[in-house]
């Protein structure tokens, strides 16, 4: 977690992020570390973020899959209640959520990368890069920091997905 913290510092310093993302992640961060760092998880934390991380692989598996075919079909791997925040938007719900990747329909594929992760089982969090590219072969890439939540049916869904630019590379605006 002390990776995840000193590498927003460092990124906040260097980079062009608003303000009020850079506070988001910040406090994201701070959430994550309090949650994580309970007795209960210290004696099994290398096990259950090894199964975590796989979790979290195999979860982006199904969601660059479902892009490839539907990009519409996405939004299943969110809560109802998800928000999406970047680009300049701020959207919430099932419905906004929806519609936000409806509109994706220009991208053709899509690669997410793990740079970091944690939390617990239940509530587990992920930064890491997101790259769409659109059927002119043009990449966009963006930053991400999740916070994902597992449901009843013992699914992990992206309940918040906050995106900046990566420095130099286009924004991701489906």
């Amino acid at each position: 977690m002390k990776d995840l913290v000193s590498h927003l510092h460092t990124h906040r310093r260097t980079s062009c992020l608003p303000r009020i993302l850079q506070l988001w992640l910040l406090l994201a961060g701070a959430w994550v570390h309090m949650t994580a760092a309970s007795p209960a998880n210290a004696q099994s934390a290398p096990v259950q973020q090894t199964e975590l991380r796989a979790e979290l692989e195999t979860l982006h598996a199904a969601m660059t899959e479902a892009l490839r075919k539907d990009p519409a079909t996405v939004g299943r791997f969110y809560t109802d209640d998800a928000r999406i925040v970047g680009g300049g938007r701020a959207l919430s719900g099932r419905a906004e959520v929806d519609a936000y990747w409806a509109q994706a329909s220009m991208f053709t594929d899509w690669s997410l990368e793990i740079i970091d992760s944690g939390g617990s089982p239940s509530e587990p969090w992920v930064l890491g890069r997101s790259t769409l590219t659109s059927r002119s072969g043009r990449a966009m890439v963006t930053t991400y920091l999740a916070i994902l939540q597992r449901g009843p049916d013992g699914t992990l869904r992206y309940r918040i997905d906050m995106y900046t630019g990566t420095p130099g590379a286009a924004p991701r605006t489906p």
